[in-house]
Parts: C-alpha cells; sequence; structure tokens
C-alpha cells in the first residue's frame, strides 16, 4: 500500500507529523509518497522531511507537481488528508476531490466536513485523533480494509466524476445558452 500526502507540508494539513508517521510505519510494508512543497507554502522543516527520502519505503518531491504526476499519484495510493478541524470543518479540499475523481481511498481528520461524507460513504476511513499515533493507527486500519475501501472509493468517484464530470459541463453551458 502507498500512502501519498500532496499539496504541500503545512501544519495546517498535519505536515508536522509526517516524519514521525513515516518513521513509525517503517516495518509495516507501506510505502509513502510526500510532496514537502509546493511553491512556497511550506513551514515545516524541510530537511526533516528531505532526509525521509533516504528510506527505501518513501519517495519525497519537493516542489509543484505536473498534474499528470499529481493523478498518477492520487489515482496508485491511499490519500492521507490528516487536515487540523478547524481550519477543516467547512473549507474545500482540491486534494480531497482529486481523490474522489480518481477512485482514491482518503484518510481523513476527525470533526471535518470530509469525515461527515467519509461515514457515510465510506470511502476512506477517519483518523480519530489527529496525532502520530493516530494516524499511525488510521494507516494500518487501512492497510487491512484496502479492498473495501478501493471498492468504496471506486463507486463515489464513478458518482463524483458524474457529477463534476465534461459531460456535466457541457450540459450546463448548453442550457446558459438555450
Amino acid at each position: 500500500m502507498v500512502v501519498s500526502f500532496v499539496g504541500g507540508a503545512r501544519n495546517h494539513r498535519g505536515g508536522e507529523f509526517i516524519a514521525d508517521v513515516v518513521k513509525q510505519c517503517a516495518e509495516s510494508g507501506i510505502h509513502f509518497f510526500i510532496q514537502a512543497r509546493h511553491g512556497q507554502d511550506s513551514n515545516i522543516d524541510e530537511q526533516k522531511l528531505t532526509a525521509l527520502s533516504g528510506l527505501p519505503h518513501v519517495r519525497v518531491h519537493e516542489g509543484p507537481l505536473e498534474r499528470q504526476d499529481d493523478y498518477r499519484e492520487i489515482a496508485n495510493s491511499v490519500v492521507l488528508l490528516a487536515y487540523q478541524p478547524e481550519a477543516y470543518r467547512f473549507r474545500d479540499s482540491g486534494v480531497d476531490h482529486r481523490a474522489k475523481c480518481l477512485d482514491a481511498p482518503v484518510l481523513v481528520s476527525a470533526d471535518t466536513w470530509m469525515a461527515d461524507e467519509v461515514a457515510s460513504a465510506g470511502n476512506g476511513l477517519i483518523i480519530n485523533e489527529l496525532s502520530v499515533e493516530g494516524i499511525v493507527d488510521c494507516i494500518m486500519r487501512a492497510q487491512s480494509e484496502l479492498s473495501a475501501l478501493k471498492t468504496a472509493a471506486a463507486r463515489i468517484g464513478e458518482a463524483e466524476r458524474e457529477q463534476h464530470g465534461m459531460a456535466r459541463c457541457i450540459d450546463a453551458v448548453s442550457r446558459a445558452f438555450g
């Protein structure tokens, strides 16, 4: 299983936990893809994250990802969204939308709108305690439930693409011009 952390390692996105989470998962067979920076938005010690790239189960990417690389990494992983609940109770997440459209299961923080969605849709798991231990526990649960999570994520992805896809856009444009 690959866990991806994309969109930049900022504190409100759980970036402060990533290095310790990766180290605690070292013996589990889980691989990680980490986008350490996205432009100039990172406020996490980059050297701490860059040092992780020396581990055999970790790939670290610094800087923005090309669109096709972003899509590929998300589509082939379980997406970690360890967001601060107070920052994401009502705030949108582009990474979450891409994960849904690409059939990727998500691991989301409790007390966010994404957790409410996951609880009803089953396309991921909820991180009950936003801490290193809570995140590691959620990752281990995802590893044991991966098949069911992928199935649910594919079902949600189909509905998401139908609702937000090109055909829906063309229909909206057509209606606008009568």
